[in-house]
């Protein structure tokens, strides 16, 4: 075998999308659409003999990095790929000047991270609405969000995560949502990144944007476990729990508030 990691190359694209699991729900092609030749976004192919048999990623938000989407063919696993692959992630985000390293682990990989000295922060839960949407009235607060709300979104989102994401948020500003009360913004819903960021300064700023997010028929909801404001209004819904999943972390600890976030976006980034 002659097996080395290189820079994703799109020529990659149609063989890698190949690998991902179809529980995953992951639409490659569009995350690519959306994330690559961006300054934050580090893809990576692992090759063997030239012909890709993984794939992982990076992005890079200031001191703190996510690590995701790690996954190779079903043929080369449990032969240390995918240990390989997030190592040298790991090395590449502390070339950049990454303290903080963050994952969402699957089953699969769990082992993998834990081994890497990975630990659990918190559980994503996983919510999902099964029958009809319950009658909903989002707050006259929430309107659409313009060019000119970046800044307090992107303030909110690092006061929140602390994640320098502007360049990611600022893709993603259109068809997205802000509250505002007394002029000031308290809360931001952005629809097109994974199952829709949702950020809150507080409860009633969550909630009424919560409310948004299904009343756009929104099925999946992705929780920290210590929001037990959203974790009960979606239950009072019909929304139930699926799953949970670990955040894991590595490295200095981010100063993140878990209970302002109301749904989380993706698993590659929180």
């Amino acid at each position: 075998m002659d097996i080395k990691i290189a820079p994703y190359k799109s020529t990659d694209k149609e063989t890698i999308t190949k690998f991902f699991p179809p529980e995953w729900n992951f639409d490659f092609k569009e995350f690519l659409s959306r994330h690559n030749n961006r300054d934050y976004f580090r893809g990576f192919s692992l090759l063997d003999g030239g012909e890709p048999i993984g794939f992982g990623n990076l992005m890079v938000f200031g001191t703190i990095c996510w690590i995701g989407n790690i996954v190779v063919s079903e043929k080369h696993r449990k032969k240390g790929f995918g240990t390989k692959i997030t190592e040298y992630l790991m090395q590449t985000g502390r070339d950049l000047g990454a303290v903080t390293f963050n994952l969402v682990a699957t089953e699969l990989g769990d082992p993998i991270y834990r081994k890497l000295g990975f630990k659990t922060e918190c559980m994503y839960e996983f919510y999902k609405l099964k029958g009809k949407p319950p009658e909903l009235k989002a707050s006259g607060k929430i309107r659409e969000a313009n060019p000119s709300d970046l800044r307090e979104i992107v303030d909110l989102d690092h006061h929140t995560t602390g994640e320098r994401r502007e360049e990611m948020i600022s893709s993603f500003l259109t068809g997205s949502f802000v509250m505002d009360r007394e002029n000031t913004l308290t809360g931001f819903f952005i629809r097109g990144l994974g199952d829709g960021l949702i950020v809150g300064i507080d409860p009633e700023a969550g909630i009424e944007l919560l409310k948004k997010k299904i009343v756009y028929s929104d099925r999946q909801i992705v929780l920290p476990e210590s929001n037990v404001f959203a974790k009960d209004f979606l239950l009072d819904c019909g929304f139930n729990k699926t799953m949970e999943l670990p955040r894991m972390t590595l490295g200095e600890k981010c100063n993140w508030k878990p209970k302002c976030i109301f749904s989380r976006g993706t698993g590659y980034c929180g």
